[in-house]
């Protein structure tokens, strides 16, 4: 299989590199690809006001996209990333319209509530994960802990019934008799 393989790099030259560069960047293909049938099939799509358009909307979600990067990096996950978004715009334009506040002190406000919000989500999740890591370190460190399981892992495992529980009844006993 290795001799195909290598048989058939070396036979095609130039089409095994585009059919490498396809299979390894499949999202960045399929967005070419997208691009090139659009601006085919209409006439208004790079344009530089369309262009301008997409960069705008594509911005919020960018940003966010950027942010929740560091999150996933960092092992962790936040859902909440969306909510916080919307509870910023919403104190952004309930402060800069209906408030009155100038927009400039309504953006840091937006800004404020982000921060606020992303405080208190990281305080609640170090408190949950310190409560779970300290449970964690309680059970395993029990008197019986550790060692009751391992026997009920055992009993589990064990195809026939130990420590003279075939002599029980079969409606006391765990292990049914297959007379």
């Amino acid at each position: 299989m290795a001799t195909e393989t290598a048989r058939s790099d070396t036979g095609a030259g130039g089409v095994s590199v585009i059919r490498r560069v396809l299979l390894d960047n499949g999202a960045l293909s399929a967005l070419v690809v997208l691009v090139v049938a659009m601006s085919l099939l209409s006439g208004d799509f790079l344009t530089t006001q369309n262009l301008l358009n997409v960069g705008v909307q594509a911005a919020v979600t960018a940003i966010l996209a950027f942010g929740v990067t560091f999150v996933i990096v960092s092992a962790g996950i936040d859902l909440s990333v969306g909510s916080v978004a919307a509870l910023s715009a919403t104190v952004l334009a309930w402060s800069a319209t209906s408030a009155g506040v100038p927009v400039v002190l309504a953006v840091v406000l937006a800004i404020l509530t982000g921060i606020a919000c992303g405080f208190v989500n990281g305080a609640s999740s170090r408190t949950a994960n310190s409560r779970r890591s300290s449970r964690r370190w309680r059970c395993s460190r029990s008197p019986e802990g550790s060692r009751s399981s391992s026997r009920r892992a055992a009993r589990s495992r064990s195809p026939t019934p130990s420590r003279g529980s075939a002599t029980r009844s079969a409606a006391g006993s765990p292990y049914r008799s297959s007379s």
